[in-house]
């Protein structure tokens, strides 16, 4: 991510440095041949988009430009980190880092310094910028042509972020993903440890101790009986 952000900021500050150059040394000479009737530094103020287009449109331009930065951030930052979204996200640098060198110049001065000037092709003068958006769109197109993933891209970009579920709410719902996919995880069997084992057969087994104790129960209620003679009535019946 450090890297993206330092790709942006580089490109934007390089932009503001030659633009600044072109305003302190071009302006008062307006022009300056580096090749004869191939390319010169000319200087002029664009009022309007890149290469001249919508010219005295700025407050329209500057309200889309804010509009597509905005966009092309939310698409960048939402943009997976892996391997494959690589070159779309560097894609998206430049475009973000020409925009904003060329808004950064409309809210300033109503009007956008371009400088540079290929005469031998009859191109439309243009600055950094503009080299960064183009950079960025090409590379973006290519990516699209040989890898068709920025509709997989704006489908990531447009998902809303999941929340993470707590205990009290997997009980709730009866879900169970998050212990699932712990169970699916190959489970690594651990050798045992023959040192260990052979400690325990080696110990001598302790047999549990029982300890008992008999205690004296008092016998109570205890009725003892004592033979007793026969009554006299009983003899003379037994005689007659």
């Amino acid at each position: 991510m450090l890297i993206y952000i330092i790709i942006i900021v580089g490109g934007i500050l390089i932009d503001q440095l030659t633009k600044y150059a072109a305003i302190l040394y071009l302006e008062p000479i307006s022009q300056m041949p580096l090749i004869p009737n191939v390319f010169h530094l000319t200087y002029i103020e664009n009022a309007g988009a890149a290469f001249g287009m919508m010219s005295g449109w700025q407050y329209f331009l500057i309200v889309f430009s804010f509009l597509t930065v905005g966009a092309l951030c939310y698409v960048f930052f939402h943009t997976p980190r892996e391997r494959r979204f690589i070159a779309v996200r560097l894609s998206l640098c430049f475009i973000i880092s020409g925009a904003v060198g060329n808004l950064i110049d409309r809210l300033r001065f109503k009007y956008v310094v371009d400088f540079l000037d290929f005469r031998l092709i009859g191109f439309p003068i243009f600055n950094v910028a503009d080299i960064f958006v183009v950079l960025g769109g090409l590379l973006l197109a290519y990516v699209l042509i040989k890898k068709p993933i920025l509709i997989d891209v704006l489908i990531i970009a447009m998902q809303k972020p999941k929340k993470k579920k707590t205990s009290s709410s997997y009980v709730k719902t009866g879900r169970l993903e998050g212990l699932k996919k712990q169970r699916s995880r190959p489970i690594k069997k651990r050798r045992p440890d023959q040192k260990r084992n052979a400690e325990r057969h080696k110990r001598p087994r302790k047999e549990p101790q029982v300890y008992t104790t008999i205690e004296d129960v008092t016998k109570r209620g205890r009725i003892t009986f004592t033979p007793t003679p026969p009554s006299d009535t009983k003899k003379k019946s037994s005689k007659k």
